[in-house]
């Protein structure tokens, strides 16, 4: 994992939210979904999972939920 992907990954953990979506259709709409709720994309590993040919990305979203100062 690069180092901006790993730094992104502990801010999400340490928000105490980290969730992922993968593949298909559905992946766009729940990436937008997310999207809409605020949620920010924190990482993403290509071609991730496979099913025969197809190659999908695994993508990480965080929302920070530590109070705001």
């Amino acid at each position: 994992m690069c180092p901006r992907a790993a730094r992104a990954r502990g801010e999400a953990e340490a928000a105490g939210e980290l969730s992922g979506a993968r593949g298909g259709g559905a992946f766009y709409s729940a990436l937008r979904l997310y999207e809409s709720l605020g949620f920010r994309e924190s990482g993403r590993l290509l071609a991730f999972v496979a099913v025969g040919t197809l190659r999908f990305d695994k993508v990480f979203c965080m929302l920070d939920l530590r109070p705001e100062q």
